[in-house]
């Protein structure tokens, strides 16, 4: 794809995130009382496609929430950036996946979830409208899990690969670590594989960085990235390999961060730019995300985007996306 991909749609999951910021972690049986909280939208469904919405395109977010009034917190942000939610469908027998999100010293997260109604969507005819019609399908790693929503998101490869729609997962270190097999199956129908360092480790044990590597691209992996959090991120090819160091940051708080780099990267990456220029715009957008308290909602905007990004990748974003600025907004 040489052009901007425009019409995304994601399969993921939609959350309504407690965070805690925590003086330090409890033991077991302990108790610590919390210096601040917050509700804010979360799920990696939500965080990437606030993503592709702070980047000028046209997001489909398919899903599914309760009648709870956490719907209404998860999806507070896909509100702000217009999101089509019109694939949301509502659950009146679960509800709407909540997270508890721990922060301690240095942005560290630890999270407690439960997924609620996330894994009881369904592909109806909405959701096949929206595939039909879409330049790429970014999937998160917890549609593997099991239940209705695995089927869904099966169902919606099958679909998308007949079409030869590029398909985009993100990897996430449960999922990776008791769906390993299926990671391995769907390989070769990915146009873009990518993962942390624990991530890696899991899907490819005992094995050095270069082994692991041939290993996913003897699989059929053509495109991974290895997100390495304050030391940026490695990309791998097959044929090249390329280290990116990510911007200086006052981490505040890591919670979306991975998601928001990795629908970064892919957008860059389907749209044309070399895997440079991905890793740079997608280490932009991690490390800005990290630093204030949320998921979603921490997501930087196109606006504060330009203001922090290198002349040539700001040129080539306002280019890309047809965004006009006179000059970018001072913060």
């Amino acid at each position: 794809m040489t052009t901007a991909a425009r019409r995304i749609t994601l399969i993921g999951d939609i959350f309504a995130d407690l965070t805690l910021a925590l003086p330090f972690y409890p033991r077991e049986g302990g108790d610590v009382t919390a210096n601040a909280l917050a509700w804010t939208s979360g799920g990696t469904g939500v965080n990437a496609a606030v993503t592709y919405a702070m980047l000028q395109c046209d997001v489909r977010l398919l899903g599914r929430i309760g009648t709870d009034p956490a719907a209404a917190v998860a999806l507070r942000a896909a509100h702000h950036a217009a999101i089509d939610m019109g694939g949301i469908q509502i659950d009146t027998l679960h509800p709407t996946g909540t997270c508890v999100v721990e922060l301690t010293d240095g942005g560290r997260r630890t999270l407690l979830a439960h997924r609620g109604a996330n894994m009881f969507y369904t592909l109806d005819a909405i959701s096949y409208q929206a595939l039909n019609s879409s330049d790429m399908l970014h999937i998160s790693a917890y549609t593997l899990l099991g239940g209705p929503q695995r089927t869904a998101m099966l169902r919606a490869i099958a679909l998308v690969e007949q079409q030869q729609i590029p398909i985009v997962l993100d990897l996430a270190t449960g999922p990776t670590a008791l769906q390993r097999d299926t990671i391995f199956q769907l390989l070769p129908r990915l146009s873009l594989l990518m993962m942390n360092d624990e991530e890696f480790g899991l899907l490819c044990p005992d094995q050095s960085l270069d082994d692991g590597l041939h290993h996913l691209h003897e699989y059929g992996a053509r495109h991974i990235v290895i997100k390495q959090g304050a030391a940026g991120c490695m990309i791998s090819t097959g044929d090249t390999r390329l280290d990116v160091a990510p911007p200086s940051v006052q981490v505040v708080d890591t919670n979306g961060c991975g998601d928001a780099f990795g629908a970064a990267y892919a957008w860059a990456t389907l749209s044309g730019a070399p895997p440079e220029r991905s890793a740079t715009l997608a280490n932009l957008f991690g490390a800005l995300t990290s630093t204030r308290v949320g998921a979603a909602e921490a997501v930087p905007t196109f606006p504060e985007l330009l203001h922090h990004a290198a002349a040539d990748v700001r040129e080539w974003l306002q280019t890309t996306t047809d965004y006009r600025t006179e000059e970018p907004l001072a913060l």
